[in-house]
């Protein structure tokens, strides 16, 4: 494999603490005009050094030498699928990099699909070299670098979606509530807190005895056994995500008690 383009070591990299200090950058592209044409341009920039140029992922992957870089530049036709793979293999490998793509594809849902993988800003292939600087400085510092129309929209979906989630939680509450005699809503409320039998019967002016019988009823009405379980049923029962807490309640509860341990939570008819 041939050595990529300005091969430099970690010690020659001009990086530095001070903000005077130039911004070093990897290219990722295959060799052609618009590689050369940025090329030249970073070179021209007094902030920012090109320390090394790979013709693909794979040469960056596999470079022996450590690398300082802050900004990594990734020709859209390069990137492999599933993104998150293609772009967590760079993240491991350059740890402290943020990426920049640069495409002439400038589809939203494709630039979306980016910014979900974790790439922090998008260039078009057609844009000036001037904007490419100021998208790596800004990039550097920080900054995500998309069209301001495309993050008004991600910012939109975003409100959006929380208000359906928060709207369907909303609603599993209620029937949830509905499942429950008013005492027994009272008892499920401090199980939540995370109190006692005996710190329960007080809050609620009950005998010990009385709010176990509550407990062996809403034990009953969610087909569980003990009060960790309760609480994963309810949540379950509320929580959209229904399969993090089925994955939780075949793990985490099984696991402690193959293992000799008690429960998260243990059984309130045992204390």
């Amino acid at each position: 494999m041939a050595q990529p383009e300005n091969c430099l070591s970690d010690k020659d990299c001009p990086m530095g603490s001070s903000d005077t200090a130039q911004c070093c950058v990897a290219l990722i592209s295959s060799q052609d005009l618009i590689s050369d044409g940025i090329n030249q341009g970073l070179e021209q920039h007094n902030k920012i050094f090109l320390q090394n140029r790979f013709s693909d992922c794979d040469e960056l992957l596999n470079f022996n030498q450590r690398t300082c870089y802050e900004v990594v530049l990734i020709n859209s036709r390069l990137i492999q699928y599933p993104l998150s793979d293609f772009f967590a293999q760079i993240q491991d490998k350059t740890p402290r990099a943020r990426f920049i793509v640069f495409a002439a594809e400038t589809e939203t849902q494709f630039i979306k699909a980016l910014m979900r993988a974790g790439v922090h800003g998008f260039v078009p292939i057609d844009a000036a070299i001037d904007e490419l600087c100021e998208a790596i400085l800004s990039v550097k510092t920080g900054q995500l670098w998309f069209n301001r129309a495309l993050l008004d929209e991600v910012v939109i979906d975003a409100m959006e979606f929380e208000r359906m989630i928060e709207q369907s939680i909303r609603e599993r509450i209620g029937l949830l509530k509905g499942q429950m005699t008013p005492r027994e809503s009272d008892v499920f409320c401090l199980v939540l807190e995370g109190l006692s039998t005996k710190q329960i019967a007080t809050q609620v002016h009950m005998s010990e005895p009385t709010v176990k019988q509550h407990l062996t009823s809403l034990f009953k009405k969610f087909d569980v056994s003990n009060r960790s379980q309760l609480i994963l049923s309810a949540f379950e029962r509320v929580c959209p995500v229904t399969n993090m807490v089925k994955l939780f309640r075949r793990t985490l509860d099984r696991r402690r008690i193959e293992s000799g341990r008690t429960p998260l939570i243990s059984d309130p008819l045992q204390d």
